[in-house]
């Protein structure tokens, strides 16, 4: 941690960090800039704000509501890489009720609209994954990761095959005795 271009100077809590410099000798490559400061502005509105007038010069973490304006600004570049968040929707009671038949949850599987959800909630910004530790956690591996990632299916809309396991289950839950 800080052993490269930049080195820790001060931590202000709530409101930035600041690193400076290194001077030392043996860093391989040395930085341009004498201090950098990143400040925290958890308002997203407040954020993109900030990003359309230049008063910031880049961040991380942008809501997706904030990005179609941010693409299309003339004073800076939007610039997109894979990350590592996940969002996902996770059924907490599995012992009892309805979901305690596996057919059950894999047909609630079956019913999510992968795509639509991609489109419409996340603006065309993110894809369905297929695990819980996306390709940008595999850093140092990501061979490994393409080679188990091509033999999982992923989500994908499947309406027949839910209906099917549900009557498979016997019905829908309000139609069970």
């Amino acid at each position: 941690m800080c052993t490269g271009p930049f080195s820790f100077a001060s931590w202000s809590k709530g409101q930035n960090i600041t690193l400076k410099r290194t001077t030392r000798t043996g860093i391989r490559v040395q930085a341009k800039a004498a201090t950098v400061v990143m400040n925290f502005i958890p308002d997203p509105s407040a954020l993109n704000s900030a990003l359309l007038t230049g008063e910031v010069d880049g961040a991380s973490g942008i809501t997706v509501t904030s990005l179609n304006g941010l693409r299309s600004a003339d004073n800076g570049k939007l610039y997109f890489n894979k990350g590592t968040e996940v969002v996902l929707m996770q059924l907490n009671d599995l012992t009892t009720g309805p979901l305690k038949d596996l057919r059950i949850r894999r047909a609630l599987r079956d019913v999510v609209d992968y795509a639509g959800i991609t489109a419409g909630v996340l603006g065309g910004y993110a894809q369905p994954a297929k695990t819980f530790a996306p390709e940008a956690t595999w850093g140092y591996a990501p061979d490994i990761f393409k080679d188990g990632d091509a033999d999982l299916a992923g989500g994908k809309q499947d309406v027949d095959a839910a209906r099917k396991l549900v009557e498979e289950a016997g019905g829908a839950p309000n139609e069970r005795s």
